[in-house]
């Protein structure tokens, strides 16, 4: 499958969970950017999906800046790049389910 492929079949997945995404403006699809209610929602599924082998980066860390702007705290990014195939995305999807059903 396509980067732009997986993004569109993970992000209307995460639709379906009542989760709001950020959508680039380009064709660079890579992650999914998922943003949570709270910085502890997001911590408590990204070690969740760690848990389950799905490492989920956080970009845009503005923890070394005096000020900062909460996006980046809220903020999770699901991989979703072309060296994924059909049946991690349905890993992935079935781990996501998991891990927001408990949270």
């Amino acid at each position: 499958m396509t980067r732009k492929q997986n993004f569109e079949v993970i992000s209307n997945y995460v639709g379906k969970l009542d989760l709001e995404i950020l959508v680039p403006d380009s064709s660079s699809f890579f992650t999914v950017a998922v943003v949570f209610d709270n910085k502890q929602k997001r911590d408590r599924i990204r070690a969740e999906l760690k848990n389950k082998r799905i490492a989920c980066p956080i970009h845009w860390d503005t923890s070394w800046m005096k000020r900062t702007h909460n996006l980046s705290e809220l903020t999770l990014s699901i991989p979703c790049d072309q060296r994924i195939g059909s049946e991690e995305i349905y890993w992935l999807k079935k781990a996501m389910r998991e891990v927001i059903d408990c949270a």
